[in-house]
């Protein structure tokens, strides 16, 4: 998994290019054996892992819009490994539970793909002189949007979720 990071692009809080680990990709892994082997049995990753920087980065237009902004997270490059491998875990099993209506970030399941659904539906419907209605559901920037610690932190009460809804206002 850390000779297949994705190169040449920015690193987050370890300042560890995806490049140097990369170079050495068993070395890297026995060095953080012990970690991977703690945050699996626990199913608790360290707190380094998560969230990241996030960068803002310009669209054309006003720029106080979010949907004129678009938003990198500059990640761990070692929690990236761990999130990869997690994910490549989990997600083939999830994508067993999935409906048929469900898109974005499953495997044959990419958000352009709802909308050709959409597209066939229509035209499914117009062929057989039938009317249909549908119901979609864009969550827009929704990346900017989460914050990543409480959907990836530990569980929180709705008290504490409450007081940082509060800060955020």
């Amino acid at each position: 998994v850390i000779s297949v990071l994705k190169k040449y692009g920015g690193f987050g809080t370890d300042t560890l290019p995806a490049e140097l680990l990369a170079s050495d990709p068993e070395l890297f892994a026995d060095v953080y054996y012990d970690i991977f082997l703690e945050a699996s049995e626990t199913l608790v990753e360290p707190i380094q892992w998560r969230g990241g920087l996030q960068q803002e980065i310009p669209k054309k237009g006003d720029t106080s819009h979010t949907k004129n902004n678009r938003g990198v997270l500059l990640a761990d490059s070692i929690g990236k490994v761990h999130h990869r491998v997690i994910r490549g875990n989990v997600v083939p099993y999830l994508n067993t539970y999935l409906l048929s209506s469900m898109y974005g970030g499953f495997m044959a399941r990419g958000v352009d793909f709802a909308t050709l659904h959409i597209k066939s539906l229509v035209a499914h419907a117009k062929f057989k002189n039938l009317s249909i209605g549908i119901f979609y559901l864009d969550v827009a920037a929704a990346f900017e949007s989460v914050i990543r610690q409480l959907v990836c932190g530990p569980r929180l009460s709705d008290e504490h979720i409450a007081a940082l809804f509060k800060q955020l206002n």
